[in-house]
């Protein structure tokens, strides 16, 4: 019985080699040997069947790989003997399991390829980029004997990604960090006498990395893959958090003042800022798309995770603005005040605001107190926002035309931050139509004062 055993699980072991360059020999020689037994003689047959046999093996092998929506993780893992096969098997379907319970594995196409197609980093790397395959999970799996039982060892296998930051760009160090973050620190040992609770161990890292791996690197392209990190990210924070043992949930102070963190909150709140940072970046997208309820949504999101409150509040002011909610844009622009006095979003939301529901005087009055914070600023940055507030105000102009105080707004920017001679242009367009008008006093005052110098 157990030899019989012991065969059913050689066989399995060699199946794999299939997918090798020898696996190919050997289809090509099974061919040639059942060509000869049936004493053949169509030689076009023959060459069909060979070069099909070639095409199946390329795709089967992963040489060739079919386009696809879903995230393609590949698996190049070789078992150093035939007792490691079964837990490659075991560990891949563990995993697929795990995706499942999580409501993940519709987004993902799991690959198992051909262990000789690199042996080498770099060889991997240029896979993932040619192939477009988003991770590879490549190396060895060893097993050795402890008394009866067998341990495996999954420790010396590679993680190579494609991310879409360049090497030389000042993210791309940022993401290695995340990413080796996530790698550190494993236990990859299963014992056959353990086997399910190891496995289960395992399986569980496999998830937190794959998931983890894939959205920080989403994370780096905009639109879709930043909403798909966010979905990512969304259903592993519940896992890594379910699977966090009391005792690593405590923060301990030192003697010497420094913070003990356990490494498994360290990743769940380094996965929570990078959730933060791709709300904020598709509620950016969906802002400039118009579609104000989503984009609102995403920053509200934002807020509640935590991180930079001041872009999360900023979204929201201006979402609920186009969303016709003018008493809602006021109160999240009066948080950016308590949050931070010395920035100008708070300021110059408020200026516009108050334009918006005709508190000319006190539109003139957040425009001083903008124009205080701006010039604080260092030149570039301040000449970028400054024209950034502009365009906004003449999208805003072109809209409500009848409204001039749009005009005076961008004319007391434009003079301040920009060019003097511009700005008085505009202003005098809207002194122009102001000067008999008692609603825009402090307005005309300060235009006259300008236009005078």
């Amino acid at each position: 019985m157990k030899t019989a055993y012991e065969f059913i699980n050689y066989v399995s072991y060699l199946w794999p080699r299939r997918k090798t360059w020898l696996g190919l020999a050997l289809s090509f020689i099974g061919v040639l040997g059942i060509y000869i037994s049936l004493s053949l003689n169509n030689e076009m047959l023959l060459a069909i069947v060979l070069v099909g046999n070639i095409i199946f093996w390329a795709f089967d092998s992963g040489r060739l790989v079919f386009p696809s929506k879903k995230i393609t993780i590949a698996f190049a893992l070789k078992p150093i003997k035939p007792e490691s096969h079964s837990i490659i098997e075991q560990t891949i379907l563990k995993l697929f399991e795990k995706l499942k319970s999580i409501g993940a594995a519709n987004k993902f196409r799991v690959l198992v390829i051909g262990s000789d197609i690199f042996s080498t980093n770099e060889q991997a790397e240029k896979y993932v980029k040619k192939k477009k395959v988003k991770l590879v999970i490549h190396g060895n799996v060893w097993n050795e004997k402890k008394g009866d039982a067998y341990i495996f060892d999954l420790k010396n296998f590679f993680f190579s990604y494609m991310i879409g930051a360049g090497k030389n760009s000042p993210q791309y160090e940022l993401i290695q960090n995340d990413i080796n973050l996530m790698l550190v620190n494993r236990d990859w040992r299963i014992e056959e006498i353990n086997s399910l609770s190891d496995l289960d161990k395992v399986s569980n890292n496999l998830v937190e990395i794959v998931l983890s791996i894939v959205a920080i690197s989403l994370a780096t392209f905009p639109g879709e893959n930043a909403k798909l990190s966010i979905s990512l990210i969304e259903q592993l924070l519940p896992f890594l958090d379910k699977h966090l043992k009391p005792e690593e949930r405590k923060i301990r102070v030192k003697k010497d003042n420094t913070l003990e963190i356990s490494i498994n909150v360290l990743r769940s709140g380094r996965l929570r800022t990078i959730l933060h940072d791709c709300y904020i970046i598709v509620g950016d997208t969906l802002l400039q798309k118009e579609e104000y309820k989503e984009s609102f949504h995403h920053f509200e999101k934002a807020l509640k995770i935590g991180g930079a409150p001041l872009q999360s509040l900023t979204g929201m002011a201006v979402s609920s603005y186009f969303l016709k909610n003018i008493d809602d844009a006021w109160h999240y622009s009066e948080e950016l005040q308590k949050l931070n006095k010395h920035h100008p979003n708070y300021a110059v939301n408020l200026a516009f605001l108050s334009i918006v529901k005709r508190q000319y005087s006190e539109a003139e009055k957040y425009y001083e107190i903008a124009r205080s914070i701006i010039k604080k600023m260092s030149s570039e940055p301040r000449k970028q926002y400054v024209s950034n507030i502009v365009s906004f105000l003449n999208q805003r102009l072109s809209e409500t035309p009848s409204e001039i105080g749009y005009n005076y707004a961008i004319g007391i920017l434009i003079y301040n931050f920009i060019d003097k001679e511009k700005g008085k242009i505009q202003l005098r367009k809207f002194y122009s139509i102001a000067c008999t008008l008692s609603e825009y006093i402090e307005m005309k005052e300060t235009t006259k004062l300008i236009l005078k110098a």
